[in-house]
């Protein structure tokens, strides 16, 4: 859920000319990262038990999911990429 919010809201965010690199580092950072979570899961595991970093990792998805929300509702007050005539801006401009 968390990661299909946050491919649609750089894909509407993004300027279309940038679209493709932005997407590219996305995906490589997105799924690069997965194996270097699996080595730190499997180290605490050992140190701590298999049934804390499970608890602890679910506990931290539950905290994107509650957050991811939260902040896409925010896009507009505090770091807005729409400028007047930009392609990539989906809201109807005042007037």
């Amino acid at each position: 859920m968390t990661a299909c919010t946050e491919n649609t809201l750089i894909q509407t965010m993004v300027d279309e000319d940038k679209r493709g690199r932005v997407m590219s580092f996305f995906g490589m950072a997105f799924q690069g990262a997965a194996p270097f979570g699996s080595l730190l899961a499997g180290w605490l595991a050992g140190i701590v038990g298999v049934r804390a970093v499970v608890t602890g990792s679910g506990a931290l998805v539950l905290v994107g999911g509650w957050c991811s929300p939260r902040n896409s509702r925010d896009c507009g007050d505090t770091h807005d990429p729409c400028t007047p005539g930009s392609v990539s801006c989906r809201r109807p401009r005042p007037g």
